[in-house]
């Protein structure tokens, strides 16, 4: 019986045709692989935009730990970057003493007081944490944008890519992998745009024409609690909004409730107010801090007691 000593031509070329097959499947499958990755990747980004400008709000010592972009800043991002980095005349994260006008504010209004140091309210119970972080928002190393999984918006410096808009709604998108908005019928799933979860104006903003503010006034004169409300403006920077309740007579006892305006998701102040002014010097103001959280019962146990 005569002995093979190796593989025949045709054998070999049964092999070298295996492995190329194996070869393209290969190729084929690692795309797909690197689309899904992308994808997830697109997704994971989309939440951690909603994120940041909302926060986390965690439970902590039953109590919600407020946190978010407006949370600091008092209302949503005009576009990407501010997510990345501070505008230029927003004010920086910190401790601010509030400051009050004798102009009443209206909702989106800029009420500015000039100068801001006659109306400051320095004590120490006074102060709000209020400003921007720098980052909400962990840029991409080498590009110093945050782009979406498919690395869509490199050159682009106004929204890195995202299909982005603002006001009291915040929409974004990322354009998935043919970066051109809308959602082709019949091609690939990875084309097709991934919208965040809309940012409407209730998931950032509280109503607060229900919240009662329970007033004993002893005094002689009228009272009022006014709401001071920090708004970081990218343009103008440290601004005040100021919405107040109706007021209590002299020798009265009731709740006063505020205008009826939904006001930023946050920390803010109240402070007892007479006519157009502060109500009392600064060692007898009456004032008090008040979380608001969007979806969350509103605070009533606010009482003041006015002499």
């Amino acid at each position: 019986m005569k002995k093979h000593d190796g593989f025949t031509l045709f054998e070999l070329l049964a092999v070298i045709l295996i492995l190329s097959v194996v070869a393209l499947s290969s190729l084929a499958i690692i795309p797909e692989q690197d689309f899904q990755l992308r994808f997830e990747d697109t997704r994971n980004r989309v939440i951690a935009i909603r994120r940041a400008v909302l926060g986390k709000n965690a439970v902590v010592n039953q109590s919600i730990a407020l946190s978010g972009f407006v949370v600091d800043n008092g209302a949503l991002p005009g576009a990407m970057p501010e997510l990345t980095a501070k505008p230029s005349n927003a004010l920086s994260h910190g401790s601010l003493s509030p400051y009050f006008s004798s102009i009443v504010g209206v909702p989106e209004a800029v009420v500015i007081c000039v100068p801001i140091s006659d109306c400051r309210l320095t004590e120490a119970q006074e102060q709000l944490l209020k400003g921007h972080r720098q980052q909400y928002l962990q840029n991409d190393i080498g590009v110093n944008k945050f782009l979406d999984g498919w690395r869509n918006g490199k050159n682009d410096t106004v929204n890195f890519g995202w299909s982005f808009s603002g006001g009291s709604r915040m929409r974004v998108a990322s354009l998935g992998l043919d970066n051109t908005l809308g959602n082709p019928s019949g091609l690939s799933v990875y084309n097709e745009d991934m919208a965040m979860n809309d940012i409407n104006e209730l998931d950032w903003r509280v109503p607060v024409g229900t919240l009662p503010v329970h007033i004993v006034n002893n005094h002689t004169a009228a009272v009022k609690a006014s709401l001071l409300i920090f708004v970081n403006d990218p343009v103008q920077g440290e601004t005040w909004l100021r919405v107040d309740t109706n007021e209590i007579a002299a020798g009265v006892t009731g709740d006063a409730f505020f205008t009826a305006t939904n006001v930023p998701m946050g920390r803010h102040l109240i402070v007892i107010t007479a006519g157009t002014g502060l109500f009392g010097a600064s060692n007898t103001r009456l004032t008090r801090v008040i979380d608001l959280t969007p979806g969350l019962q509103l605070p009533n146990n606010i009482e003041f007691t006015v002499n």
